[in-house]
């Protein structure tokens, strides 16, 4: 079938790269994130250890007097917490509040690992000093560490590796599936593409089989192409009508309808019994 000029869906077939690149991009950055959190873990896990982290840290039980800041404050031991009570008193350096006991109703996001055990947490509206006092069962090589909750947290947030392999992380494991979504939105208009092109290219066999010549040069129509996709033939005029210039007459060559015959073929005489043809060849008839 020639001259027809379909829409060119070369560019439709051919997908995108770009899926394809977020893609890869977000599972370079993930890797490459996660190789520097390795890296660095032994600095980074060490903010998570009360042991090398906590601002303050009381051996072997027994009371003392500790100068705290104002925030939440966490206290842990390592290995288990059971048996071991805490009380945190306001105290001037010689006499001891014992009428004000600091509440332990901490809220806090730092944590420490495995191997501690958290105890209690105190929230100091007010910095200043206080009298704490250890009771236990067996105070003989434990240590309590007091890690201060906004202070922990900074100083792992300051840790500029830590943010790095974070973000390139974070930024990674976004990408990934927004690539593989995009990558499964291509193939999907590529397969769509396909049924298009497979439903027009039988629409061309069928106008080739039935012998209908379309002139070069001839554009189809909206109605013509929106058949070709349903699967359809269109019907395709070999001469375009060309309208009347004028408007008030029509100059338009018009096919003049021919004569169909039907009926019998014998036409109605004029001849009847009161007015008989003047010649006698009615006779020659007659006698035949």
């Amino acid at each position: 079938m020639r001259g027809l000029p379909l829409a060119n869906m070369d560019s439709a077939e051919t997908a995108s790269p770009w899926p394809k690149r977020i893609l890869i991009f977000g599972v370079i950055l993930s890797v490459l994130g996660l190789g520097i959190y390795a890296s660095q873990s032994e600095e980074i896990l060490s903010f998570y250890d009360p042991g090398e982290s906590a601002q303050f840290h009381v051996e072997n039980g027994g009371d003392q007097v500790v100068n705290l800041s104002a925030g939440c404050w966490i206290a842990s031991v390592e290995g288990s917490a059971s048996g071991i009570d805490l009380k945190l008193n306001p105290s001037d350096g010689i006499s001891i509040d014992t009428d004000s006991e600091i509440a332990s109703t901490c809220k806090h996001n730092y944590e420490s690992n495995a191997d501690y055990s958290k105890i209690t947490s105190f929230h100091i509206k007010k910095g200043g000093s206080f009298y704490l006092s250890v009771e236990c069962e067996d105070c003989d090589g434990a240590i309590i560490h007091l890690n201060h909750d906004d202070e922990s947290v900074m100083a792992l947030l300051s840790n500029i590796w830590f943010i790095v392999s974070i973000a390139l992380c974070g930024v990674g494991f976004l990408l990934i599936p927004f690539g593989w979504i995009l990558i499964m939105v291509n193939r999907g208009k590529a397969t769509q593409v396909q049924l298009i092109k497979h439903q027009m290219d039988q629409s061309v066999n069928m106008v080739n089989d039935d012998e209908q010549q379309v002139p070069t040069g001839q554009m189809l129509t909206t109605d013509q192409i929106y058949h070709l996709m349903r699967g359809k033939v269109p019907e395709i005029s070999a001469e375009p009508e060309i309208p009347s210039p004028f408007a008030n007459k029509d100059t338009r060559q018009q096919e003049i309808a021919k004569k169909q015959p039907g009926g019998s073929t014998n036409a109605a005489s004029n001849f009847t019994a009161e007015q008989p043809p003047t010649d006698e060849s009615w006779k020659g008839w007659d006698e035949a």
